[in-house]
């Protein structure tokens, strides 16, 4: 809403998003073949993050295969967890939980929960690969599985 706290941040991540997806359409546009679509002129005229991402997806399969889709996915999620931290803005306590579960990571767990707003549930991540994440309650399910594996084991 207009005129509240944050209106800056808002418009300074929202801009940060459309120069990021304009940056990668761009990408798109001048080095994808020509019979994908690419050279549509969406890039230029694309105002949007709607109208961006609407063809960055669209050339997902090309963008997925480029030298540089790792840069893609790493700053996409860097603008993910800066409008996150926007719009949610609350404490949040970080608690290490650990290594990663998940199996070769060589990552560390930890869980982000929010003690002022206990409804919402707890999420543990990995600081390595942040495809390896869990919300709280699907955490407690697989360590109540783990925990149930080991006593049939023995």
């Amino acid at each position: 809403m207009p005129g509240a706290p944050g209106d800056g941040a808002v418009a300074e991540v929202r801009a940060s998003i459309v120069d990021v997806l304009r940056s990668w359409a761009t990408v798109v546009a001048d080095e994808a073949p020509a019979g994908g679509g690419a050279h549509d002129g969406a890039p230029r005229t694309a105002r949007t993050v709607a109208e961006l991402s609407a063809f960055l997806v669209r050339h997902s399969s090309w963008l997925a295969a480029h030298a540089a889709a790792a840069d893609v996915t790493e700053e996409v999620a860097r603008l993910v967890r800066r409008a996150r931290q926007v719009v949610d803005p609350g404490p949040r306590r970080r608690v290490p939980i650990g290594a990663c579960v998940e199996p070769d990571c060589p990552g560390g767990l930890t869980a982000a929960v929010q003690p002022d707003r206990p409804q919402l549930p707890a999420r543990i991540v990995c600081d390595v690969d942040p495809s390896h994440r869990w919300l709280g309650h699907e955490w407690l399910q697989m360590s109540r599985l783990a925990a149930g594996g080991r006593q049939n084991t023995r």
